[in-house]
């Protein structure tokens, strides 16, 4: 039994009511071809280079592919003519996943007048079309993932869920006559299609306020026109460095004991506790030096999310951090929060792209972040730009909030919409 099946209630009959004149198919009976992927060779210049479609290259959502720096493989003749793509396949992904996105999501190909294959981690699926329509399926494989019906088909033995789509495909759904299938389609491709401008027009409304929250930031900590002392972070620190990863990585992180923030717990707005790990008291004694105490700031310093930083807020308690992340402990004439709006500043986060290096990762190391020379306002004066900043960060982060919670709301209506129509409760033909 698939770890995911608690997911699924037994026994429950997913579909609910349908129209009398629908008809309960199994999924593999609407398949006429079933075509696992293939990753290829390096692109070789040489005429069999062709795009390799991977999971990476769908939008957010799984709709659709996403026609920009696709990968070019090297892919033999014989595996270019069985596994190539045409517009209207479904690419469902067969391997991959994770806790919060189980594999098994479904994308509708539509790009046309180019040449590609799917990769290892992705099966093609053409449909018998004088049964189904692919747009049809490709949207009520959006409610059975919904429903989290893929999770009882999902084996995992090691870090990649698989998804056995021999089981999944023998699922049971409920097929319109081909007519109402076309325009149920339609209805949801004009549909979604509105729902995701809102989404679009939101979310751009964030950026633009996250926009106004860094100029406000940037304005009131870089000492622009101020006769503030300039003093380099070394002088205002009594610590800079980082933690070391436990020996014997993951294998040693419990489910209780001395938190281990990692870079995926810290952002700019706050440190996220949600994927938190944690250590054993012995693992956190022999990581004495890289305990952190309230008041210390911490910046992820390598990776994809190098820049990121906040700090331990009073009542946090006991805790760690591994390698990638760099404790800044202020001495008396730096505020622990007007630190914090600095390094996230325009001004800081320059200092800190400006000194990434290392051949294949992005990397700060702490004599660069020594070295970084800060604008410093009596302690008093600090105090002062920190209140003003708590309450304009609080009004903007407070209104990015509201609008990522009906981003939410959008979304749900989206996905309920799906759900709804393609099993005949919403008619629209």
């Amino acid at each position: 039994m698939s770890r995911f099946s608690k997911y699924v209630p037994s026994g429950v009959d997913w579909i609910g009511d349908i129209p009398s004149f629908w008809k309960l198919l199994r999924i593999k009976s609407l398949i006429k071809d079933e075509q696992n992927g293939v990753w290829g060779e390096e692109e070789k210049g040489d005429g069999n280079d062709v795009i390799c479609i991977r999971v990476a290259d769908f939008d957010s959502d799984f709709d659709k592919v996403t026609p920009m720096n696709n990968t070019l493989r090297s892919i033999p003749e014989k595996d270019l003519t069985k596994r190539s793509l045409m517009v209207g396949d479904l690419l469902i992904e067969k391997s991959g996943g994770g806790d919060t996105s189980p594999v098994g999501r479904v994308g509708f190909y539509d790009i046309m007048g180019i040449e590609a294959v799917s990769s290892n981690f992705i099966a093609r699926l053409r449909l018998i079309e004088t049964v189904v329509d692919s747009r049809f399926l490709f949207y009520f494989f959006k409610k059975l993932y919904r429903d989290k019906v893929n999770t009882r088909s999902i084996k995992q033995t090691t870090g990649i869920q698989n998804i056995d789509t021999y089981a999944y495909f023998n699922e049971r759904i409920a097929l319109p006559p081909k007519q109402e299938q076309v325009a149920i389609a339609n209805y949801l491709d004009e549909k979604t299609a509105q729902i995701d401008k809102l989404i679009s027009d939101k979310q751009r409304l964030i950026e633009l306020l996250r926009e106004e929250q860094a100029a406000v930031i940037n304005e009131a900590v870089s000492g622009h026109g101020k006769n503030w002392e300039k003093k380099k972070l070394k002088y205002l620190a009594i610590k800079i460095g980082s933690g070391i990863t436990p020996k014997g990585g993951s294998e040693v992180y419990l489910h209780e004991g001395v938190p281990l923030l990692r870079s995926q717990n810290i952002y700019s707005d706050g440190l996220r506790l949600d994927e938190l790990a944690f250590i054993s008291e012995d693992v956190d004694e022999l990581m004495s030096n890289s305990r952190i105490l309230e008041g210390d700031v911490l910046l992820n310093i390598t990776g994809a999310s190098i820049g990121r930083c906040y700090y331990v807020h009073d009542g946090f308690g006991k805790g760690n951090v591994n390698q990638h992340v760099c404790i800044v402990r202020p001495n008396q004439a730096m505020s622990t929060k007007f630190l914090h709006f600095f390094l996230v500043s325009f001004v800081g986060q320059t200092y800190i792209k400006t000194c990434q290096n290392g051949a294949n990762r992005e990397g700060l190391n702490f004599q660069q972040l020594g070295s970084f020379v800060i604008p410093v306002p009596q302690i008093n004066e600090q105090q002062s730009i920190i209140e003003y900043l708590e309450r304009e960060s609080g009004r903007i982060i407070r209104s990015v909030r509201l609008i990522e919670q009906e981003i939410d709301l959008l979304n749900e209506f989206r996905a309920a919409l799906i759900s709804e129509v393609v099993t005949g409760k919403i008619k629209v033909a």
